[in-house]
């Protein structure tokens, strides 16, 4: 649910549009590898890492 994670009303038709993933999960959308949360940047409209 977007409200558990704190995301706002702007950002969930974002994540609806694509395969969103969950932070323990999220991957790099360049490279596709998983990373560091602390060395990885995340978009605030769309939460992509």
């Amino acid at each position: 649910h977007p409200s558990c994670i704190d995301l706002t009303l702007d950002m969930v038709p974002h994540i609806q549009a694509y395969a969103w993933q969950c932070t323990d999960c999220k991957t790099c959308a360049q490279c596709h590898d998983p990373a560091d949360e602390d060395k990885m940047l995340f978009c605030d409209m769309c939460d992509r890492g």
